[in-house]
């Protein structure tokens, strides 16, 4: 009885988006012969070859030039020398963390911008009258400016308190002059906080 032959891998076509995330990631060179574009076309090589079991993951793939590839056949990557591989390793690594990175920064401004309005809509409720049917208030771009730069150097509630502050104080008088009591509290919280100054005392 004829034995039957196991069925190969069968290799999957890589997207164009993963090919240049791999080349990205491997600076657009060569890891074989370090060769750049445009003396040479690139590709994408897979470490375990797909004939041995190897898979279309990132960690799976490196940037090969095609002279290189071809001639590598299935072989698996023993002539990338160990730096390299290290290498790469230490590339995974810094873009993965520069990624969170962006991320966090990203949801942390996103935050700010949040309170930066919740803190609006409190500051011209606290403005409203009757002839002011408006639920939603944005701040100036230099106010949003100054409110986001409090916020970064003080807890949020320290800010609000700063706003209840300065409304208590000056809300019956011009929302400039209400605007300048308030920035000026919470520079003096800012003052405070950092120990620049030993007794804050509130403006007058």
């Amino acid at each position: 009885m004829a034995r039957k032959s196991t069925p190969k891998p069968r290799r999957q076509t890589l997207s164009k988006r993963l090919r240049f995330e791999i080349f990205k990631r491997d600076q657009f060179k060569c890891v074989y012969c370090g060769r750049t574009p445009p003396s040479i076309i690139l590709c994408c090589d897979h470490v375990l070859a797909v004939a041995n079991g190897g898979t279309n993951e990132e960690h799976n793939l490196v940037t090969s030039c095609i002279d290189c590839n071809q001639g590598k056949s299935d072989h698996s990557l023993d002539s990338i020398p160990d730096s390299t591989i290290g290498s790469l390793a230490q590339q995974k690594e810094k873009s993965e963390q520069l990624l969170a990175a962006n991320e966090w920064l990203r949801d942390q401004r996103l935050h700010l911008e949040t309170i930066c309005n919740d803190l609006g809509n409190l500051w011209w409720n606290n403005w409203a009258t009757s002839k002011r049917q408006i639920n939603k208030y944005t701040w100036g771009i230099n106010p949003s400016r100054s409110v986001m730069l409090f916020l970064r150097k003080l807890p949020a509630e320290k800010v609000r308190e700063a706003i209840d502050i300065s409304l208590n104080n000056f809300g019956h008088k011009a929302e400039y002059k209400t605007w300048k009591y308030f920035c000026a509290v919470a520079w003096n919280m800012i003052r405070e906080s950092e120990g620049k100054i030993a007794d804050s005392k509130t403006p007058q």
